[in-house]
């Protein structure tokens, strides 16, 4: 949901999983593994909010996520599944 909200202009907060941690600055990215750090960021989240560059998050969004790069990705998997089930 935070690629969504990005994409929309809205600033987002999470933990540093999967591909969050390539697409998003790393104030606003918490340990997932850290309760008292993910209390942090989301009580420090609103002042933050209003310094966050949404448009450069946009933009790596959608320079990494077109719908060739999601065809590819998504054909990988079902060459996967189809080459161990043979």
């Amino acid at each position: 949901m935070a690629l969504e909200a990005a994409a929309f202009n809205l600033p987002v907060f999470g933990t540093n999983v999967g591909i969050m941690g390539e697409l998003f600055p790393q104030e606003v990215l918490a340990d997932p593994n850290n309760e008292e750090e993910i209390i942090s960021l989301i009580r420090s989240f609103v002042p933050l909010a209003k310094n966050i560059d949404v448009s450069a998050i946009k933009e790596r969004i959608f320079e990494s996520y077109t719908v060739e790069s999601s065809a590819k990705e998504v054909g990988k998997i079902y060459d996967s599944v189809l080459s161990n089930s043979l």
